[in-house]
């Protein structure tokens, strides 16, 4: 909530930098340095974070205004809930692969919402930070060998960095 403040992307890629930490990297993210190290990773303004990090009792108003406007949901162990936000849900178990959550989204808009696709590998990684090749299998629905190409084009001309974390390959810019 302290990152978001600075910018809804930013306070995205804080939470990825600190969820990558935790379950890839087994980092403890309740630690004062790896919190300050996923925040330089975010590019957040490091003063102003732990100003806001420190302002418990705003951040406990932030935390109970945390989905007013949210639809009730059945309360369950779903992966995901899809919601048109007038009643109608759909739950998917057990599916990550992102066509499926799209088919969900399809259904509920039925057809009338304009999809975007991310098109550029590059400004993907620019903005969401460290990321793995499944990821960018996934959400540019490319084979592993496509996907390793295009990430290895990227590394020969100096726009992408390749780093293991946890044993697994990750680019950057």
């Amino acid at each position: 909530m302290a990152a978001n403040r600075q910018s809804e992307e930013k306070g995205h890629r804080l939470y990825r930098a600190l969820l990558r930490r935790s379950i890839v990297e087994n980092q403890d993210v309740t630690k004062e340095i790896t919190i300050l190290e996923a925040v330089k990773e975010a590019k957040l303004d490091e003063a102003r974070f732990k100003q806001d990090f420190a302002d418990h009792a705003s951040l406990k108003a932030d935390l109970e205004r945390q989905g007013e406007d949210a639809p009730p949901v059945h309360v369950g162990f779903y992966n995901i809930a899809v919601t048109d936000g007038h009643g109608r849900t759909v739950y998917l178990d057990q599916q990550f692969q992102p066509s499926m959550v799209e088919g969900a989204i399809d259904y509920l808009s039925n057809n009338q919402l304009k999809k975007t696709k991310p098109n550029d590998i590059l400004t993907y990684i620019k903005t969401h930070g460290p990321t793995p090749l499944i990821e960018v299998q996934r959400v540019f629905d490319l084979p592993s060998k496509d996907a390793l190409a295009e990430l290895k084009r990227l590394e020969k001309t100096g726009n992408a960095k390749p780093t293991t974390i946890a044993g697994a390959p990750f680019w950057s810019s």
